[in-house]
């Protein structure tokens, strides 16, 4: 949710319209009729100044958080990744363009996929940042037909696997009319779970070194926040600590809730709740419009935290803190930032050790009708009307800011 100020300084779930994907749309509902197959090809990676090595890899690795997150929920059947990279090899479909309608029937062919989806996408890499564009098209009869797209998606390098998990999202929701959130474990590689959590690094907070307990609630539960909502986080603690709780928009960007401007003290006592913002408060969290899956991390101690954002939150309202989960979690080598772990020191010097704390992540989702593609043709699941879809905007403050510059990020999620 980005930041966005208005008048009783209204807020922002930003999330960016993560971009788009792909199928069938008319298809399969979970649990009723067969389920539709899916065929998830290798992203077409530009420009070729990329190394062969570089290139080869992120055009795997996009397409394998792709596959995972599709095939987690179990509600749809998708081809085993290398199936489709050896009939891709087999009709020697590999290079820097996007493959065309007459490949893509060329390979559901050889592939025997008579009806369902092929996936199809390109990232482009401009130095520090990727665009990436997916596309899906209905396959019937070994040929394919019409497509479903979204609207190109951008962000730092490093987080092409979280966008592409973001893809991935919409493209369940649009061929099912659910988010693939339910990740059955027991049915799931454990390649795949490795996948799912290394494209998404808020995995790695979700620890509990302390002995502190943490509820965080925030008001709708269990249904989508839609454009126009306010929202709304409450956090209780099981004996006295400190917090810092940030909000991760559906692009990755990263920004400080709380402590904040308006509520500078982050020691949160024994069983009594913090509410962001309170009612009393001059702000408003809201939703402009939709775009994915968003979370809340809060983070505690049982001493005063050496958090991230720290350093800015009294001069700056709400601000962002990482232009990415990855770089909040892991740190900015081109920067020399350390990441959110290393960060959690007690604040008299870098060579102590970390504090016992705590953390909670909560996940939730945007949605907006307005972006959901039109329905393909059938096929072979059951017909459904389109489900919505999700985004977040940060709005204008009302004051001056600095504008600030994209700074040079890592490889494609972490590839040197």
């Amino acid at each position: 949710m980005r930041t966005q100020l208005v008048q009783r300084y209204e807020r922002v779930g930003a999330i960016v319209v993560v971009v788009g994907l792909l199928l069938s749309g008319a298809v399969c509902h979970a649990g009723v009729g067969d389920k539709v197959k899916v065929a998830v090809c290798e992203f077409a990676v530009r420009p070729t100044s990329l190394s062969p090595t570089t290139a080869q890899w992120a055009s795997h690795r996009l397409a394998e958080v792709m596959r995972a997150y599709l095939a987690a929920s179990g509600s749809l059947d998708c081809l085993a990744g290398e199936r489709v990279r050896q009939a891709l090899q087999q009709e020697r479909l590999t290079g820097e363009e996007a493959l065309t309608d007459a490949q893509v029937g060329a390979l559901a062919r050889r592939l025997s996929l008579q009806e369902g989806i092929a996936v199809r996408g390109v990232c482009e890499v401009d130095g520090p940042r990727v665009k990436l564009d997916v596309e899906a098209l209905a396959v019937k009869q070994g040929t394919a037909q019409s497509s479903a797209h979204w609207p190109p998606v951008e962000g730092p390098a490093e987080s092409a696997p979280y966008l592409v998990m973001q893809l991935a999202h919409q493209v369940h929701l649009y061929l099912t009319g659910e988010w693939a959130t339910g990740v059955d474990r027991s049915k799931v590689a454990t390649k795949d779970i490795e996948i799912i959590e290394d494209s998404n690094p808020a995995e790695k907070v979700e620890k509990a070194e302390s002995s502190i307990r943490l509820k965080v609630e925030l008001d709708k539960q269990g249904t989508d926040y839609q454009p126009g909502n306010k929202m709304t986080v409450t956090v209780r603690a099981d004996q006295t600590c400190y917090v810092a709780v940030y909000n991760v928009d559906s692009s990755g960007e990263v920004t400080l809730l709380f402590p904040n401007q308006w509520d500078e003290s982050n020691r949160l006592e024994k069983g009594q709740p913090v509410v962001i913002p309170d009612r009393d408060d001059t702000w408003e969290l809201k939703i402009t419009e939709g775009g994915g899956e968003e979370e809340i991390i809060v983070l505690a101690s049982e001493k005063q935290l050496k958090f991230p954002g720290a350093e800015v939150f009294k001069e700056e309202a709400l601000p962002r803190v990482a232009r990415s989960i990855h770089t909040f979690v892991n740190g900015d080598r081109g920067k020399k930032t350390k990441g959110v772990v290393a960060q959690m020191k007690v604040p008299d010097g870098d060579s102590a050790p970390p504090d016992p704390w705590s953390s909670s992540v909560v996940r939730f989702f945007v949605s907006n009708s307005k972006k959901m593609p039109a329905p393909l043709p059938d096929t072979g699941g059951a017909k459904r009307m389109p489900a919505p879809t999700p985004a977040v905007k940060r709005m204008p403050a009302p004051t001056p800011a600095v504008k600030r510059m994209p700074a040079p990020a890592p490889g494609l999620g972490g590839q040197e």
